[in-house]
């Protein structure tokens, strides 16, 4: 028991030392791994599905089946598209190889970021903590990718392309693989060349940075198993597996006080904020209950707000509207409001009827009018 538990946390520890290499290296290089032989790539952003196989950077189509439709995230095949597509992966040899999966750029939100160049050596870390500025969709929410594209030494900046999908549509595609008999190890979107291969991996992205407090604890933890496991080789596996045991033990007492520590820090966030609230309250703004009541006189009856927040004097408010647009022309023209504009691209909603929008505005001057 004791082994086998050695030899799942020395496997998990090769896997993220891997990612973490493979972020580390410049794109030509990581396209060159990404793009090894026996790499099968399915092109779901058309009509059709195309599969090609990649090597040196540049994939050839090898064949290819009906997929209707979605561009890549629908469920509407028939059973015998899903057979003929088995099928035809079967036959290029899709089972045995590593697969990907390049999706409709439709739903991708594309954006060229200049940060500090110090900033590369924990640049997935500080993308992930800007998806909710940069996009209208919350961290959560979201699957993203990046590739650096330019490098500053002289200026000290980097130039960063972030491709943001939303997370229902890249689980929407995969599940639509594994209908196919493939599990994928690599998303991207076609945006480029359909003979390029990979440049991102949206699957990368789908969860928080691997710098959090988790993942600093589970790194220390395979590092301390991968030792473990070469001491078992010159030991006695019964002291192995029992020293195994301890270590196993005390991690769990770890992440028992960690789960406290959070809980603490996140309790006086919280109260920090309730002082915060309570001291701009008393500095002398309108009350938050004039400026609801003010938004819910203006706002139009086909619209919902999803998240209201004052900062003073900063008022933002986001949700959905049938006519995301005239909202500015409503606010502009309250008395309490003023400097009305959008902190985020207007988007659709899921069912397409509705556009998401993220506003802000702030309180006009009591003593002047909004026009001074």
């Amino acid at each position: 028991m004791g082994m086998t538990r050695i030899l799942r946390a020395v496997g998990g520890f090769l896997r993220w030392w891997r990612a973490e290499l493979a972020g580390c290296l410049p794109g030509p290089v990581r396209r060159f791994f990404q793009a090894r032989p026996g790499m099968v790539l399915v092109d779901v952003s058309g009509p059709e599905a195309v599969v090609m196989r990649c090597r040196d950077g540049r994939c050839e189509e090898v064949g290819r089946f009906a997929a209707p439709p979605g561009g890549g995230a629908g469920d509407g095949e028939g059973a015998g598209d899903v057979a003929h597509g088995r099928r035809v992966l079967l036959a290029n040899g899709a089972a045995r190889a590593r697969t990907a999966l390049r999706l409709s750029p439709a739903r991708a939100l594309g954006k060229r970021l200049a940060l500090p160049l110090a900033a590369e050596a924990e640049l997935r870390n500080v993308l992930y903590h800007q998806i909710e500025s940069l996009t209208p969709f919350r961290a959560e929410e979201a699957c993203f990718g990046y590739r650096v594209v330019g490098r500053d030494r002289r200026a000290g900046e980097l130039t960063v392309e972030l491709t943001v999908v939303p997370r229902t549509f890249v689980d929407a595609a995969l599940r639509r693989a594994r209908s196919w008999g493939i599990r994928p190890g690599v998303v991207d979107v076609g945006t480029g060349s359909p003979a390029a291969a990979p440049e991102i991996n949206l699957i990368s992205g789908t969860g928080a940075p691997r710098s959090d407090p988790w993942a600093r604890i589970t790194g220390m933890l395979s590092v301390l198993a991968l030792g473990l496991a070469l001491a078992a080789a010159l030991i006695p596996l019964k002291q192995a597996g029992d020293r195994a045991d301890r270590l196993i033990g005390e991690a769990a007492a770890l992440r028992r006080a960690s789960e406290k520590v959070l809980a603490l820090r996140r309790e006086r966030d919280a109260l920090e904020r309730r002082v915060r609230f309570v001291a701009a309250r008393k500095g002398g703004t309108r009350p938050v209950l004039a400026a609801l009541a003010e938004i819910a006189r203006i706002l139009p009856k086909d619209t919902w707000l999803e998240a209201f927040s004052l900062d003073r004097p900063e008022i933002r408010i986001s949700g959905y509207s049938a006519s995301a647009a005239s909202l500015i022309g409503r606010i502009d023209a309250s008395p309490l409001f003023r400097k009305p504009r959008f902190r985020s691209p207007v988007t659709r909603s899921a069912d397409e009827a509705l556009e998401r929008f993220n506003i802000s505005f702030e309180f006009a001057p009591t003593t002047q009018g909004k026009g001074e």
